[in-house]
């Protein structure tokens, strides 16, 4: 199957999935799949895919070792959504729940549940993410469909003279 197909394939289901669960209208998804640039969002996938990590800490003094856990997912992936569904805390410590979409150098989307804690005093973050499916869990209830297509426009910006150029 060619590539930048294959692409559109996987965000047309997984747009299609949220559009008939929160009862979007089809005319918005097709208007919509029509305004993205599939192959621009494939060269910033090339460009700027990156390992996810199950586990990440990091912290913005010289005394803080970054560090990184198991890889969640076999490739690199970018992300096109996240979305704050549980925030906790005081001034010194921040909680945050996410639910996130990825999308991985193999086309697919992957979706992860994120807690990510903020140590405001000591200047240190640590993450951690579950990998959920390529399904969003509807049970979640949080998904907002403008936030998402505002992440594809972002990651498909066009392609700026001067960047690497990659055949699909």
């Amino acid at each position: 199957m060619n590539t930048i197909k294959k692409l559109k394939d996987n965000i047309t289901r997984f747009l299609t999935e949220i559009a008939s669960y929160y009862g979007i209208p089809k005319s918005e998804i097709v208007s919509t799949l029509r305004e993205i640039n599939f192959y621009s969002l494939y060269q910033t996938l090339c460009r700027e895919a990156m390992p996810i990590h199950v586990f990440r800490a990091y912290g913005e003094t010289e005394r803080h070792q970054p560090y990184w856990g198991d890889k969640l997912f076999p490739c690199n992936a970018i992300n096109l959504y996240r979305e704050a569904d549980l925030i906790a805390g005081d001034d010194s410590m921040e909680t945050i729940h996410f639910m996130e979409v990825w999308l991985r150098e193999d086309l697919t989307l992957a979706i992860t549940s994120c807690f990510h804690v903020v140590n405001k005093t000591a200047g240190y973050c640590t993450s951690y993410r579950v990998h959920k499916g390529s399904e969003w869990p509807f049970e979640e209830d949080t998904f907002d469909f403008e936030a998402f297509v505002d992440g594809l426009f972002e990651a498909a910006p066009g392609i700026a003279e001067g960047q690497p150029f990659f055949e699909p």
